[in-house]
Parts: C-alpha cells; structure tokens; sequence
C-alpha cells in the first residue's frame, strides 16, 4: 500500500476573536494605473468583524471600497521567506498566541503575550 502525505494548509486565527478564518479572494482595484487584481486572502466570519490576513500584507482591517493598511502592532516577517507571520494556536490559560510562517515548508514560529 502506497501512502501519499498531503501538508494541509494552515488556518490563521483573528487576532479580535481568536477563531479560524475562512479563505476569500480579495479583488483590489488600482485606478490611476486602470488594473485589477486579485489576491487569496483569510477572511474572520464573525459578524461584523472586518480583520483579514495576508501572506504579503499580514493583518489588516478591509471594508468594501477601502484601503489596506497593515495593523502595525500584527505585522511581524519570517526572516527567511520574508512572509507575514500569523496567529496559528492560542493558549487562553497563558494568553499566549503562537505565530507562524505561511510556507507549508518553513517550522519557524514564535510566541507573545496578547492581552
């Protein structure tokens, strides 16, 4: 018997609400240049809540027809892959949140307080 192992992508969490979000395609208009783009982004789906991650940008707040501004306190790089980091695990009891890099291949993580 043959065995294939599948990596399965991992799930950031919200940084407000700490549960797993849902992956939506962003579509980003740029009218000075007359281009479209379209971008994979994790979307929270708790009602109301408007924060959204990206590998390139990291967390943001994105309402229809705004901008992206990265939350500087949420934006943290892997130093290889040059990647924004995100919340994958969180430890209620410590209040510890566990980031980690996007790249299914890269094990780096790191670990800080959120209050």
């Amino acid at each position: 018997m043959i065995v294939n192992e599948e990596k399965i992508s991992r799930v950031p969490l919200c940084p407000v609400h700490l549960i797993g979000m849902g992956l939506a395609d962003l579509t980003l208009v740029w009218p000075f240049a007359n281009d479209i783009e379209n971008i994979e982004v994790s979307r929270c789906h708790a009602p109301g809540c408007v924060y959204t991650y990206s590998r390139t940008d990291g967390y943001f707040r994105f309402c229809a027809g705004g901008s992206i501004r990265s939350e500087e306190g949420l934006v943290s790089l892997c130093p290889e892959h040059r990647l924004a980091l995100y919340i994958s695990e969180y430890d209620s009891q410590g209040k510890i949140a566990t980031w980690c890099c996007p790249d299914i291949d890269c094990e780096m993580s790191k670990k800080s307080r959120v209050d």
